[in-house]
């Protein structure tokens, strides 16, 4: 089992506390570290947040995050580096490709690109983006991106984008294959998804109960397509009670996701946090 941090705070933006959280994580034997993405989160939005009671985001003021994780990848030498998740329908995927393809060389093969369709209404209109759509575009970024990863004249003729082979995307991503792909989310949707096209599934939620259902319709999905499931990483939300990763492990995942608490922490908060996940969980299990 692998364990990573999805780190939440509203401190993101101070370079002291992005680069402390970054190296405490590595120094105390995490494998990953996840970011979270909003460009903007609008005042007053009735849109429900899905993973809370309250129906409302944690933090309402998010750095961006691929600049976020530049910074991280030259302060950092061995932890992975990951969105959880990007809204990749909200972007322009050529540009989008080119922004994680620098990424992937400033942090040779550490960078993971965890991706979803969104939630917030409100945010897809202050961008100027089709909320309805999200999904089909989200399906269609995905290939448009590895397809400029990997591709000497990449093609593609989408629905929303369309690659003629006149251009080559420099740099590409370190490995043949391009960016690992984990598709996030709690739906259904999001689990068909993960079984067509992603390289790993990552169900965002602390309900044990409901991710059975969610691996099954992955692996489902991808023997559908002519996919080998085994072939998709599983990840799942963790925390520090006892049988909790067991259960995770008995589920197939392979790569546990500590969740950061809450999000006004200071640095000497966070280190103590992940400092007693490390010698609770990590170190129990390694």
């Amino acid at each position: 089992m692998k364990f990573g941090v999805m780190v939440m705070y509203e401190r993101l933006s101070e370079p002291d506390f992005l680069v402390g959280a970054g190296q405490l994580a590595e120094e105390l034997g995490f494998a990953s570290l996840w970011l979270a993405d909003h460009v903007v989160v609008p005042s007053g939005y009735a849109s429900v947040y899905p993973y809370n009671s309250a129906g409302r985001v944690p933090v309402e003021r998010y750095p961006e995050p691929l600049i976020s994780l530049a910074l991280l990848a030259g302060v950092t030498k061995r932890i992975d580096l990951g969105t959880a998740v990007l809204v990749v329908a909200q972007r322009n995927p050529v540009l989008m490709a080119k922004q994680i393809a620098t990424l992937d060389a400033l942090a040779p093969g550490r960078f993971r690109l965890g991706v979803g369709a969104g939630w917030l209404r409100e945010e897809f209109d202050a961008l100027g983006e089709n909320f309805a759509e999200r999904g089909a575009r989200t399906d269609e970024y995905i290939a448009v991106m590895r397809a400029l990863w990997t591709q000497d004249a990449p093609r593609y003729d989408g629905q929303h984008v369309r690659l003629d082979g006149s251009y080559a995307m420099v740099p590409r991503p370190v490995r043949p294959g391009g960016v690992p792909v984990i598709v996030g989310g709690h739906s259904m949707a999001a689990a068909r998804r993960a079984g067509r096209l992603g390289d790993g599934f990552f169900p965002v939620t602390v309900d044990l109960e409901a991710l059975p259902p969610l691996y099954d319709a992955m692996r489902k999905e991808a023997s559908d397509v002519g996919r080998s499931a085994d072939e998709i990483e599983l990840l799942g939300a963790t925390n520090s009670q006892p049988g909790w990763t067991a259960r995770l492990e008995d589920m197939g995942v392979t790569h546990a996701i500590m969740p950061s608490g809450a999000p006004d922490l200071d640095l000497e908060a966070l280190k103590q946090r992940l400092g007693r996940f490390s010698e609770r969980v990590i170190e129990r299990t390694s």
